[in-house]
This record gives C-alpha cells, structure tokens and sequence, in this order.
C-alpha cells in the first residue's frame, strides 16, 4: 500500500499494518488499494469485506473502507469508518488526515482543523495534513469574519 498522497486528497494507510493483520489479509488489502486507486471500488470494498468479516475491527481495512465511501462521496459512512480505524489504532495520522479531509467535506470545519491537528502531532512531517491544516484554517477564518459582518 502506498502512504503517498491519493486522488482527491485523501491517503491510503501506511504499510506498517499491526501485528494482527496475517498474510492473506495485507495482501487483500494491499490489492484494496491499488483497487481503489483504479477506481475500481466495488472489488476494493469486496476485499475489504472479506478481511472485516474476519477481522471486524481491522484498522487498516477499516480505513481503506472510508476512503472508498469517501471517493464516492458517501461522507457520513466514511467519517464513520474513519472514527473506528482511529479506535482501533489511535496512532495513525493518516486515519486522522482523512477525517479531517472527510469533516472538510462535511462543512464541520473546526472539527476538521482539529483532525488535522491530531495528525500533524502524530507525524510531524505529514505535508499533506500540513496543508489541508493550513486550508481548514483560512476557511475558519473566512467563515468567521463573514459571520462578524
């Protein structure tokens, strides 16, 4: 899986799956990503699927289930996802990243300013959750100066 930046800003899991997570489902999930990042979504849930059927608190699979319901812009059922992946391992910045860009997309921007938060304190060097931080700031900050008009 890659921990490159995907289409429309969202970000597959990193590689380092925890222990937990055997051969056969790094392997589903690792073609779960290339899946999704074809656009091949209905293969990609397939597998997820598959490893939550086993595994139901999977956070990887959890994850790449969210980033699929996001790319299709069923946001309530990604920020959903996204929360549990989160639960099941709280030291992923990328889980954190997504629902931040996932609350963006909601319009809960200070919840997403705080997502972004969480993830930047996790890994410092995220660029992309340093910049969708810096987005989500401004359009605060927009949102605040209309709403003092």
């Amino acid at each position: 899986m890659s921990n490159g930046s995907g289409p429309q800003g969202f970000q597959a899991p990193p590689e380092n799956s925890p222990p937990a997570a055997a051969g056969a489902s790094i392997q589903k999930l690792r073609q779960a990503t290339m899946l999704l990042q074809q656009g091949r979504f209905a293969d990609a849930e397939s597998l997820c699927r598959d490893v939550l059927a086993g595994a139901p608190n999977h956070p990887d699979a959890l994850h790449i289930q969210g980033l699929l319901e996001a790319r299709q812009g069923r946001y309530p059922q990604a920020l959903d996802l996204f929360d549990r992946a989160i639960a099941a391992n709280p030291a992923s910045a990328a889980a954190f990243y997504n629902r931040g860009n996932t609350l963006n997309a909601l319009g809960r921007l200070a919840e997403a300013l705080a997502s972004h938060d969480a993830a930047l304190r996790l890994q410092p060097s995220h660029l992309a959750a340093r910049a969708s931080h810096a987005r989500s700031e401004e359009h605060t900050s927009e949102l605040q100066s209309h709403l003092n008009l």
